[in-house]
């Protein structure tokens, strides 16, 4: 079978990672298929740093197709491979793509705003304009998520939610649950060096890794409050946060405008975005991961805290406890105060955070593996190869955007 991977799209955050994982696998365990990949170049810098990418079958995209003008030629690359590879499936890891393919298409999909959004994401957004500018954009993620034959999601709650959306048969949508990536296992094993950038400055620091590219539903503009509200509860240990998004971003000019009026600068540093190599060095440097987002499709943040054997401290809301279930401290949406409360509380007690962890340790080990993982998307990419079935209404073949 020929399978044209396609993450041409995928430039920050969890679909990178997701990206690189679903190529190194395919390289790591043998199936007899035929792939051909086209990928970001974010994508293909983290690969590089993994594994030795010369004689793949591998094409860099420079633009993402989702933008309208910038993108055109990324989308006529799309079509040209297509027509040159004339794969039997082609896998999305993670959509909108912007772009209608001729082939049996299966769609990854992870996008919370449009299958299950939440009011407290909402309330991120704090003006009108902002809001209608976000409705209109999960209008355009929607429709071009429909251009699809089957798509899969990480959670059941997930792909409910976009069965409904769509209108679509629940029978095309499913379920892949997500794990934390082949090196933290790896790194677990043999351990791994902490990375040098979080160093700490003295006995007293409480280190607290806050792994996350940046989006309003993150919740990111909350930790120099909680910083500041930890000054005050514990004032006799040093807690530092490490945010890991662009420097050069607004929203970072925001938090860290945010931090120096309140007198945390010192405690909230943002190390920029990290390779997806050096992801086990920063867990390994830090002594909790802090993570206060309002709404996920699936995090693999939290099993790689748990395979790093990191207690978690994040939000009480549904998706986090059905994946977090009893390895993490729970703190309510939005509430400064009781996120410090919490961290002082973890950082003060060693039997707390050791039980922690090993909730963590039993959730990981009833965990489907990466490779598992791996052979469930290529049963469904065989069966989706075997079976098509077009969505009506769907623009004709190698249609893209505009």
């Amino acid at each position: 079978m020929k399978i044209l991977v396609n993450a041409s799209n995928l430039r920050v955050g969890g679909g990178v990672q997701k990206a690189v994982e679903f190529i190194r696998s395919s390289l790591s365990y043998p199936s007899g298929h035929a792939f051909r990949y086209v990928v970001s170049d974010v994508v293909a810098r983290n690969l590089e740093a993994l594994v030795e990418t010369r004689g793949l079958d591998l094409t860099v995209a420079s633009a993402s197709p989702a933008r309208p003008w910038a993108g055109r030629a990324t989308r006529r690359l799309l079509l040209e491979l297509e027509g040159r590879f004339r794969p039997d499936v082609v896998f999305s890891v993670f959509g909108p793509t912007y772009h209608a393919f001729r082939s049996p298409h299966v769609m990854g999909f992870a996008v919370p705003w449009v299958t299950h959004p939440n009011p407290y994401a909402w309330r991120t957004l704090r003006n009108p304009i902002s809001r209608a500018k976000h409705w209109a954009w999960c209008q355009r993620v929607t429709h071009w998520t429909r251009l699809a034959d089957q798509w899969v999601l990480e959670t059941r709650v997930a792909a409910d939610g976009l069965s409904k959306v769509l209108g679509a048969d629940p029978a095309r949508f499913h379920v892949v649950p997500n794990t934390c990536a082949e090196q933290y296992y790896r790194a677990r094993e043999t351990g791994v060096p902490p990375d040098a950038r979080m160093r700490r400055e003295s006995g007293s620091d409480f280190l607290l890794l806050v792994f996350s590219a940046w989006y309003p539903h993150k919740n990111l503009e909350i930790v120099p409050h909680v910083a500041a509200a930890l000054r005050s509860r514990d004032p006799k240990r040093n807690y530092r946060f490490f945010l890991t998004f662009d420097r050069t971003s607004g929203p970072w000019r925001a938090i860290e405008a945010g931090a120096r009026r309140l007198g945390v600068e010192r405690n909230v540093v943002n190390l920029g975005p990290v390779p997806v190599g050096d992801g086990p060095g920063l867990y390994s440097s830090s002594d909790a991961l802090f993570l206060p987002t309002l709404l996920e499709s699936f995090t693999a943040t939290y099993p790689e805290a748990m395979c790093s054997r990191r207690p978690i401290v994040t939000s009480d809301l549904p998706f986090a406890r059905d994946i977090c279930r009893d390895a993490a401290l729970y703190v309510p949406p939005n509430d400064a105060g009781a996120a410090a409360n919490r961290l002082a509380e973890l950082a003060g007690d060693g039997a707390m955070s050791a039980a922690l962890v090993a909730r963590g340790d039993c959730i990981l080990a009833g965990a489907r593996t990466p490779r598992e993982i791996y052979g469930m998307f290529l049963e469904i990419l065989t069966r989706a190869a075997r079976e098509r079935r077009p969505l009506a209404g769907s623009p004709p073949p190698g249609g893209s955007a505009s």
